[in-house]
């Protein structure tokens, strides 16, 4: 049980990493990082549609491939772009 809590929380912290790079302007210093001035924040759609689309086409994947479609992008298909792209 032990192993399985450390990887999920490896894999967050790889996703979290991810994003972080792509969108930086959705996290804040831990010091402003509170519930008040975190509630507001979202992320637009199209806006991580081109996020999505530009890293598929960096790796070559198909014009069909899950990952380019914002509803479809589930979890395991965003570990599988993070493996591809890092390793």
């Amino acid at each position: 049980m032990n192993k399985v809590v450390k990887n999920k929380g490896h894999r967050y912290l790889k996703e979290l990493y991810w994003l972080h790079g792509v969108m930086p302007q959705l996290f804040k210093p831990p010091a402003e990082a509170t519930y008040p001035n975190m509630k507001g924040t979202s992320v637009d759609a199209s806006t991580l549609q081109a996020i999505l689309n530009r890293e598929a086409d960096a790796l070559g994947l198909a014009h069909g491939h899950a990952i380019r479609v914002v509803t479809k992008a589930m979890s395991n298909t965003m570990r599988a772009l993070l493996a591809a792209k890092v390793g």
